[in-house]
């Protein structure tokens, strides 16, 4: 008789191809791939909900934004993705600069979905 096997099913997030597991959130996988897109399309222009468009810089764990006025933390993306899906920025609302962590996190480049 086989041991019961302890492999929890994965499946893949959007088009990153990153594994999350059925079971708990997010892995550190999920946070470092969503990461590395947020770095690669640094420059790029995103939209709020209202359409106002926004440009970014990043340097080391801080996103710029051309707004000249809000910084964001990797660790505000982090607690942002714990919470997808994302219906609107009501659900960042104790985060600061949650309109934007909510059109980076929804965006296709971003997340793949």
């Amino acid at each position: 008789m086989h041991a019961k096997s302890r492999h929890t099913p994965q499946r893949p997030f959007g088009r990153l191809g990153v594994e999350w597991a059925q079971v708990g959130w997010i892995v550190m996988a999920l946070i470092d791939a969503v990461w590395s897109q947020i770095v690669a399309y640094s420059g790029e222009v995103f939209h709020l909900l209202e359409g106002k468009s926004f440009t970014y810089s990043v340097s080391a764990d801080t996103i710029r934004l051309d707004t000249g006025n809000t910084d964001l933390v990797q660790r505000q993306i982090e607690t942002a993705l714990d919470r997808m899906p994302l219906a609107n920025p009501d659900d960042l609302n104790d985060l600061q600069g949650s309109a934007y962590i909510h059109a980076i996190l929804t965006d296709r480049r971003i997340t793949g979905s």
